[in-house]
């Protein structure tokens, strides 16, 4: 798997995530949804659910609901293999409160490397005016800047 491809996935899952967090209330993703992300961004569906599991105290919190009878097994860190599972329930008290880390210049990176979709429209600016979008977005970080991390607003859930 290429590094474009890990990037991709791993912000369509973020994004999902959160989306489903703040406009659904929905705490749960079942392991076909987070394949279909995969998939959508380039990735084998075995892939994409071993990268998922690596995610783990990263990009989500949760517990990880296994097939047929069991108890949940809570992930709050990368685990690189689970016994058989079909969704997660995830953490919402993890999502609380959490900013991007970093100064605004970071988060700024990290948004870069993470939306590749959007890479054709921001490197298809003219240089000068791309780096002034670049400018008024660090700028934008650094209205929610508290010393550690990036806080924007509706970060709650």
């Amino acid at each position: 798997m290429d590094r474009a491809t890990y990037r991709q996935f791993v912000g369509a899952l973020e994004a999902e995530i959160l989306r489903r967090m703040r406009e659904e209330g929905d705490h749960y993703i079942s392991r076909t949804e987070i394949e279909d992300i995969g998939e959508r961004a380039g990735m084998a569906r075995v892939v994409a659910a071993h990268v998922f599991l690596l995610q783990a105290g990263s990009s989500w919190a949760g517990e990880i609901i296994p097939e047929g009878e069991g108890d949940p097994l809570p992930l709050y860190a990368p685990k690189t293999s689970v016994l058989a599972w079909n969704a997660v329930v995830l953490d919402a008290e993890w999502f609380r409160g959490r900013g991007k880390s970093g100064p605004p210049e970071e988060v700024w990176e990290h948004v870069r490397d993470t939306a590749v979709p959007f890479h054709p429209i921001i490197y298809g600016l003219e240089s000068e005016l791309r780096k002034q979008a670049i400018r008024e977005a660090v700028e934008g970080y650094r209205r929610y800047y508290d010393g550690q991390k990036v806080n924007p607003p509706g970060q709650s859930f």
